[in-house]
């Protein structure tokens, strides 16, 4: 398991590049100095008009591609109801 490795065990596997990844995020944040920004009231409208983007294109996109997704799911029932037909009999009109 990966929490029970030593550091040695972890630098040297594939935790490694994880270990040094996240040292240097946490040393970052806490070294950085107040950036005294300044957020207008734009950025609240520049998030939202991006938020309804992206529910839009993904929205689109299940449209464009509805045909496809509907034809996969049921593919396997059209199947199945086509062998059943294969497999019965044809009936005759004497019976």
């Amino acid at each position: 398991m990966l929490w029970m490795k030593s550091i040695e065990e972890l630098d040297s596997s594939e935790g490694g590049l994880i270990l040094r990844s996240s040292t240097g995020i946490v040393l970052g944040c806490l070294v950085c100095e107040p950036a005294f920004a300044y957020l207008d009231p734009g950025t609240g409208s520049i998030l939202i008009q991006g938020l309804i983007a992206a529910i839009a294109g993904g929205l689109f996109a299940i449209k464009a591609y509805w045909h496809r997704l509907k034809g996969f799911f049921s593919k396997s029932s059209r199947d199945d109801s086509r062998e059943k037909k294969e497999e019965e009999p044809p009936q005759s009109a004497a019976d």
